[in-house]
């Protein structure tokens, strides 16, 4: 795997050029839907021509493919959008590109972000990085692929109910899902609004903060963003440390709770206080989220009516378009159907 640090003080050509080969020697792993392979060498000529600067001038990166962007069709994964070709730019993307940052491909997702394992692509599965034999784990398991395959440094995904946090464990790269409206969703195809949030994958925690540092802020258009919300940290001195009571019962793997108590005790040893706190509302928060959830997604999924987005019904007229479906819907009821 790749650090930012790594693409420091050398050719953006070179770095766009490495990143690109990188990624058509790994189709197999089905990570990308899509390279922006011209737009990408044009942005990297501006950066070593000393028009474009910025923290990160001259890196790759890669995007999940529900991100409006340039250089290439923006699908969700989708046949229904295959062709769709975005307007404008989401706002986590024109936020990195001002630090000079290059997106170089879109990566594979669950269609419209629908699912955990990046099987549910209508553009075929994601491999596992580590092992071919196991899934990548969803929705953003692209993403999370080929940050670990290293031929980006980071790669951006969303988070609605774990969608970067399990495919980063499944496949052993570092993922961030910030607090909701840390990061604009302006730009992003929606699945659940009140729920998604905007996050990244790397192979250290370095590179996320400094990415999520520069995505983080407040946005006119997005007026569910927070102002100044996320920083890089200055050095902390002691701090209080909540461990959630129902996060640490039998029910929780072995290993994971041994992981976290370990790193428990480090914190203990470092001079930090550990607390037990209680949460008794999450036993009900699974059913809060399919609730909640699955109206948003029926929600925000209506727009896709084969008229304003998207793949388009094949009809002379509005009245073909709904016709069949009228009629059908008339004959049921006068044949005494439901």
């Amino acid at each position: 795997m790749s650090t930012i640090a790594d693409y420091s003080g050398k050719s953006a050509v070179e770095n766009v050029t490495a990143a690109i080969t990188g990624a058509k020697q790994t189709v197999d792993f089905h990570a990308l839907l899509s390279l922006t392979e011209e737009r990408a060498l044009e942005r990297a000529a501006q950066v070593d021509a000393g028009e474009i600067t910025g923290r990160l001038a001259g890196v790759p990166f890669v995007v999940k493919d529900n991100f409006l962007t340039y250089g290439a069709p923006t699908t969700a994964a989708s046949k229904f959008l295959e062709n769709f070709n975005a307007p404008l730019q989401a706002t986590a993307i024109e936020k990195l590109e001002a630090e000079g940052a290059i997106c170089i491909g879109k990566a594979n997702l669950d269609a419209f972000a629908h699912g955990g394992s990046t099987e549910n692509s209508a553009y075929g599965p994601t491999l596992n990085a580590i092992d071919k034999t196991r899934v990548a784990g969803g929705s953003s398991g692209g993403s999370a692929v080929v940050t670990a395959l290293g031929f980006v440094p980071f790669a951006l995904g969303t988070d609605t109910g774990g969608s970067i946090r399990q495919p980063a464990s499944f496949n052993g790269v570092v993922g961030v899902k910030p607090t909701y409206g840390t990061v604009s969703r302006y730009g992003v195809v929606a699945m659940a609004s009140s729920t998604d949030t905007i996050g990244c994958f790397a192979s250290c925690v370095a590179d996320v903060e400094l990415v999520m540092d520069i995505m983080a802020g407040h946005d006119d258009s997005d007026m569910t963003t927070l102002p100044d919300f996320f920083a890089l940290a200055e050095p902390l001195g002691p701090q209080r440390i909540g461990v959630i009571k129902e996060f640490m019962t039998d029910d929780v793997d072995a290993d994971v709770r041994m992981r976290v108590n370990d790193y428990l005790d480090k914190a203990r040893a470092a001079g930090h206080t550990v607390e037990e706190v209680s949460m008794p509302i999450l036993k009900y928060a699974l059913a809060m989220y399919y609730i909640i959830v699955s109206a948003e997604i029926s929600s925000n999924l209506a727009r896709y009516d084969g008229i304003r987005y998207g793949k388009r019904a094949e009809a002379a007229d509005l009245t073909s378009v709904y016709g069949d479906r009228v009629t059908k819907v008339s004959c049921q009821k006068t044949n005494g159907g439901s």
